[in-house]
Parts: C-alpha cells; structure tokens; sequence
C-alpha cells in the first residue's frame, strides 16, 4: 500500500508541538519562522515531523517517510482549526520569494540534531531537508515524465549517424568566410610572416592592413588579415542543417556552428545540434524536437516541440546553408523528390536559405518544381 507511513488521518492527530515563550522572545527581526522537529511511528514507519511556528501560533507542519521518500505539509495560515494539505516543498510555502529560506528559520539544537540523525545527514538540518525534497521531487517528475522520455528516445532511435565529410563540409561552406592570415607586424616594406587558417600553412604577405580582405598566397583562398597584437577573440558563426531518409518519411536536422580563433592555429571548432523536424510519408504534421533541459528535471535531452518566449534560443532560420551532397538519394522515392531544392540550394547556399520555409511552401504549392 502505498504512502502507510504518511497517513493522514492518523497524522491529522499528531499533538502540535508546545514551544517555550522564551525563544520566541529571543527571535531576532529578520528570522521569519521558528521550528521544531520531532520523530513519530505511524503503522511502523518512523515519521519526521518539522513545525513552523510564527510567533506562538503554529503555520505549517511538515511530515516527511524517509523510507517510502515521501513527505506531506499541513497549512495552517487560512484556519488553525483545519489545517489543508499541501503537496508544495517547503521553500513554495514559507518563503517564496526567498531563494535561501533556510536562512530565515531558527531551529533549536535538539530538534536539528534530530534532522540531521534521521536524514543521515551532518549539515545544516533545514538545508538537508531542502535537498531530499528536491531530491524526491526530481524522481516523482522522471516517473511522471518516463512514457514521454521513452516516446522520444524510440523517435531519436531512427536518426541515421552523420556522414563522415559533415565537419569538413562545415568547414568548407558554412564556415566559408571563416578564413584568416594572422600576421606579425613589422615597420618596413619588407614582407611579413603569417600563418593562413585554411590551408595552415606559413607565408609571406605584403604590406597587409588588419581587417583588410586578401588572397593567400599559397592555397588562394580569400582571406581577412588579422594583426596578432589585435586580435585576441575572433569567432565566427553559421546555421546548417541536413535532411536524411528515417523509416517513417524524413528528418531536417539544424545546427548551430562556429569557430573561435583564441589560438589561430589550433582553432576549435563547436558543432551543437539544436533540432529535429520529422516529415512524415502520410501525414501532413511535422514532429518538432528540440534539445533543452527537460521539464523540470535538469536534464539536456531531446524535448518535444520547440519552445517559444523572451528565455527561448532565437534560432536564425533565414540564413540556413543546406547539406545538398545526400539529396539526390535521400529525396528519392519520396512526396520532396521533384521539389528542387538541390537546385535551389545551388543558387542560395552562399548566404542561405530558410529551408523549412522551402519544404513547407513546396507541400502547399508543389508546382514549385516548375519555377
């Protein structure tokens, strides 16, 4: 049977503590609440019983089974004669707008030594009991949320591996502009060393101007000289995505890249999945995932649905390089394989495109293909 321990209608008849007028004389202006603790059986299960009182008058009590990882509150504030129960942690009911309430609760030695015995704990006893609430809060939210979790790994199952010439590709278009000569500086007309980003090779550059465009002389890529005294935190930054063939239709998956030159010649390179829209083969609905904390639990995972509001990843869909090298086999066999966004994408990729505004406009207006 499930919560034995925390039966309410047995722990509705728990005496209220009795507390010495004393320490409440003794409370000082910034201290809100003061508590008690004590250790109760209830069908042979030990209970822990925290009150807090607000001058003499009890305001809450909570009723924690370490055992069953459960725990229960009584909210006196509206009718000390009948106390409503609360599912809330007690950060929510005492002090919610006090990030450390803890710090405004005085608890007498015995009752924290009592806490601390009881959660095999050897810190602050209200803090101790802020982090097994937490605790059983994050696991009741991953029982809860399971069947959600579970849906979406089974759709993730079906996302093939990238293919192996991606980064490089990254590299060589959507990073195209991302090329550099970082060169030392020196009076004089003679030419200067520098060191190109692209091809990493050491040459030689006349009379270069920092930030000025260029050639490099060796692998003939165009380039933006950069003057190692001036530039200490240069990043670049792109949006890509792919389309690939799942069981059930397709998936376009968008990245965020970029490049940082904080060593010019070991540069890193990030490459951060942001999401995944599943176009089905019978549905006109798309499946959109994105990867965020989940819920409430902490996690960095794939969520269902992209989220959107002031806190929310401002994603840029309008400047979008599309992987094209897959697309003739991808596309084949399926409602995409006439819509020409290959050829498309042939023509925009040097400043993108908004792919899904592509895909979407050719499902409505399939007659693209003849523009």
């Amino acid at each position: 049977m499930k919560n034995v321990g925390l039966d309410k209608r047995k722990l509705k008849n728990v005496a209220i503590d009795e507390i010495d007028d004393n320490y409440i004389s003794q409370i000082e202006a910034d201290i809100k609440y003061f508590v008690t603790a004590k250790i109760i059986n209830i069908n042979k299960f030990s209970i822990l019983v925290i009150s807090f009182f607000k001058n003499s008058n009890i305001k809450y009590r909570v009723f924690i089974d370490k055992k069953n990882k459960e725990y229960i509150s009584q909210d006196y504030t509206e009718d000390v004669n009948k106390p409503k129960w609360r599912t809330a942690k007690i950060e929510n009911l005492i002090l919610k707008y006090h990030y450390n309430w803890w710090e405004k609760c005085l608890i007498i030695k015995s009752s924290g030594e009592k806490i601390l015995k009881y959660l095999n704990k050897n810190k602050n006893p209200l803090l101790s009991i802020d982090e097994f609430q937490n605790h059983i809060l994050k696991e009741k939210l991953r029982i809860k949320n399971q069947k959600i979790i579970d849906r979406i790994d089974e759709q993730m199952k079906m996302v093939p591996k990238l293919p192996k010439s991606f980064s490089k590709w990254i590299n060589d278009t959507v990073l195209l502009s991302s090329r550099y000569i970082y060169y030392k500086y020196k009076r004089g007309n003679k030419p200067m060393e520098g060191y190109c980003t692209h091809c990493k090779q050491n040459v030689l550059v006349n009379k270069p101007r920092h930030n000025a465009k260029g050639t490099c002389p060796n692998c003939k890529s165009k380039i933006i000289f950069k003057a190692t005294g001036k530039s200490k935190n240069v990043s670049d930054k792109g949006y890509c995505t792919i389309i690939q063939k799942v069981k059930t239709g397709l998936v376009i998956r968008y990245f965020s890249v970029s490049k940082h030159y904080s060593n010019y010649k070991n540069p890193e390179l990030y490459i951060g999945e942001n999401l995944r829209d599943f176009y089905e083969d019978n549905s006109t609905k798309v499946k959109e995932y994105e990867y965020r904390y989940f819920k409430q639990t902490g996690d960095l995972r794939w969520c269902e649905g992209i989220l959107t509001g002031f806190w929310t990843c401002p994603y840029n869909f309008e400047n979008i390089v599309l992987y094209t090298r897959n697309l003739t086999k991808v596309l084949q066999k399926t409602r995409w394989k006439y819509s020409q966004i290959k050829q498309f994408a042939a023509y925009k990729n040097k400043d993108g495109f908004n792919v899904y505004r592509y895909i979407e406009s050719y499902k409505r207006y399939p007659f693209i293909e003849y523009l």
